[in-house]
């Protein structure tokens, strides 16, 4: 008799790549298990017309579907890390993380030269305000313009207004296998990722041991690591979709560097440092001491950039917010 599970998604072609990604890899893994997709539609996906700091930001895609994991309707739920609350669930649980895609954000334009080959006071369209605040801070220029929706209807947006480019997650476009002809991608030290970009996160009630146990085997240490560090810095500094916060880890030589920075809503001004931890133990047996170092090493750095101007740049766009 086969083990069945079902898995939680939101709708987009997107998020079913993601979840059809991880239920391939749990078959590969385990040829006895009978999987299923369910679709559940989550408030991020119901709003498209409001800009994302408006409507609260933490949760919006993916509250819907933990729900339905808390209530049985599901087993399991594959979601875009970058969207999960840094606070996780008492009853839920990241299982795993398997290897990171591409963390980078891209330029997609109607000409080539990315962004230094976009005219004066060219039109951006981003439903971020990280990307605007730090695409602001290397074209002060530049106008952005609020966009939501999934990643086709994004592109087909840009064909049809007036505006010179869109700023949008790489892994995204690499996942659907779309390949607009005037993309490219941001350098880290252009634009820093949103902690967890490129990363899934399978999420499962804590009590279910045995399939955390087989979750387990899809986990990248490395990534998790990684993510970890990026989300311990994004939360110290309480910062949500409302908040310009950038943040990238990555793991090189058993030590973990981990670069952030806070940037004024209109980009005038920014905060940026890198940390780089003590050598890691990166083994299963002794993963939990290396994750207590990665979260001390975004608690720290999110420290080192409050008392660099940090505090007053996170007052005004929380105050910002409000207004």
């Amino acid at each position: 008799m086969k083990y069945k599970l079902v898995i939680g998604s939101r709708g987009s072609k997107l998020a079913l790549w993601q979840a059809n990604h991880i239920k391939t890899e749990l078959q590969n893994l385990y040829p006895d298990l009978e999987l299923s997709i369910k679709v559940i539609v989550t408030q991020g996906d119901k709003n498209l017309d409001t800009p994302l700091p408006l409507i609260g930001g933490k949760g919006l895609f993916t509250k819907a579907v933990d729900e339905a994991l808390l209530n049985g309707d599901v087993d399991l739920a594959v979601h875009s890390l970058k969207d999960l609350p840094t606070l996780e669930h008492k009853l839920l649980t990241i299982a795993a993380i398997p290897p990171r895609g591409n963390v980078s954000d891209a330029l997609v334009s109607r000409q080539s030269g990315g962004i230094n080959g976009l005219p004066q006071h060219a039109v951006v369209a981003t439903g971020s305000l990280r990307r605007a605040a730090q695409l602001k801070h290397l074209r002060p220029d530049i106008r952005t313009v609020d966009i939501r929706g999934n990643v086709d209807t994004r592109l087909r947006k840009l064909k049809e207004n007036d505006w010179h480019g869109l700023i949008i997650a790489k892994a995204g476009l690499e996942r659907i296998g779309l390949q607009p002809k005037y993309t490219i991608e941001f350098k880290k030290s252009e634009m820093l990722p949103a902690a967890g970009q490129g990363a899934l996160a399978v999420v499962c009630r804590r009590e279910n041991d045995q399939l955390l146990q087989m979750l387990s085997s899809l986990n990248c240490l490395n990534t998790r690591l990684e993510v970890t560090a990026e989300r311990a810095f994004l939360h110290a500094l309480d910062g949500g979709c409302h908040v310009p916060i950038g943040a990238f880890a990555k793991v090189r030589d058993r030590l973990l560097e981990l670069e952030g920075c806070i940037v004024s809503i209109d980009g005038s001004e920014m905060v940026r440092d890198i940390l780089i931890t003590q050598p890691l133990e990166i083994k299963p047996d002794s993963l939990d001491e290396a994750t207590t170092l990665a979260e001390k090493a975004g608690r720290s750095l999110a420290e080192t950039l409050k008392a660099d101007g940090g505090v007053e740049l996170l007052r005004l766009a929380e105050s910002g917010r409000l207004e």
